[in-house]
């Protein structure tokens, strides 16, 4: 069993009903430094929610040169990659998009 199933079986025996994914872009790198694995993340961790039926939600983090440009680039960024995933966190009513901004004043 992959780890990230494990972990997502374990959260939602644990009544969680979302998990926040901080995401630094999707071409950030691991530790090893190989480029882009925060999209296989990303895409792993949805797969294994799909399969728990839990919603994920990103979590932007602080980066260089972020301005409101850039946020807005990156929001499009995971919208375009990610947004029509069946798991991929929206309001109900809505059915609006949720992201959560680390210093969002700056």
């Amino acid at each position: 069993e992959r780890t990230e199933r494990r972990h997502v079986h374990e959260m939602r025996a644990a009544g969680v009903d979302v998990i926040v994914l901080s995401w630094w872009g999707s071409d950030d790198a691991d530790e090893q430094g190989v480029r882009g694995s925060g999209a296989r993340v990303a895409e792993l961790l949805l797969d294994a929610a799909a399969e728990e039926h839990v919603s994920v939600a990103f979590h932007i983090e602080p980066f260089r040169e972020r301005s409101a440009t850039t946020v807005h680039a990156m929001l499009d960024d995971v919208l375009d990659r990610f947004g029509s995933h069946p798991v991929f966190f929206c309001t109900e009513k809505e059915h609006m998009s949720v992201f959560f901004v680390y210093d969002s004043y700056l």
